[in-house]
């Protein structure tokens, strides 16, 4: 998570290169996945990133398919965190009426 911060982390925000976003929860534990443009060579495929987080937001280790991935210290996994914080700011993590239980296509009742 050392890239966190850094500006190369952020232009991959900034410039639009980061997908959508995707989570699932193991265990009181958080995964988030994102894919990332690659930096260098445009046809070259996403990369795929991905942050391991307790439910409090503890970062607890991280991953990417980039060559640099394996050291855990990729741009992709910080542009991953600014998206993160991004979507939190904007109000774009509330729940959807199909996270609901039984509020989407539930039907109307009828009166007698």
């Amino acid at each position: 998570m050392k890239n966190y911060k850094s500006m190369n982390s952020y232009n991959y925000l900034k410039s639009d290169s980061v997908e959508k976003g995707l989570h699932f929860a193991i265990n009181k534990r958080v995964v988030l996945k994102s894919e990332v443009c690659p930096s260098r060579k445009e046809n070259e495929d996403f990369h795929d990133s991905w942050v391991l987080c307790d439910m409090i937001g503890t970062i607890l280790t991280g991953g990417c398919s980039c060559m640099a991935g394996n050291s855990k210290t990729c741009s992709h996994l910080g542009a991953v965190l600014w998206k993160i914080e991004y979507a939190v700011k904007m109000g774009l993590t509330v729940k959807s009426c199909t996270d609901v239980h039984m509020q989407w296509n539930k039907g109307s009742t009828r009166c007698i």
